[in-house]
């Protein structure tokens, strides 16, 4: 027998709760890693696809740059002819 004279065999409302409480957790982190592990999928795609959007404007940024520093050098040539 358990404290208070009362018999083990017969789960308490507490414990039954507990229980319930438990089972819903443990749904919740499975939901949470099959969520976290297509998030993960996702976000690599994602990744990928902004590091090939940054290197095309790396480079376009690069030209516009070569582009400018041209006509600033044409620029300070027609001004020191004149």
């Amino acid at each position: 027998m358990a404290l208070g004279g009362k018999k083990e065999s017969k789960p308490s409302r507490l414990d039954a709760a507990r229980e319930r409480f438990d089972a819903a957790i443990l749904r919740l982190d499975n939901a949470l890693e099959k969520k976290g592990a297509s998030a993960n999928a996702a976000g690599a795609d994602e990744m990928a696809t902004l590091r090939k959007e940054n290197e095309g404007l790396s480079k376009l940024n690069k030209a516009v740059g070569d582009r400018l520093d041209g006509a600033i050098k044409r620029l300070k040539s027609v001004l020191e002819s004149a």
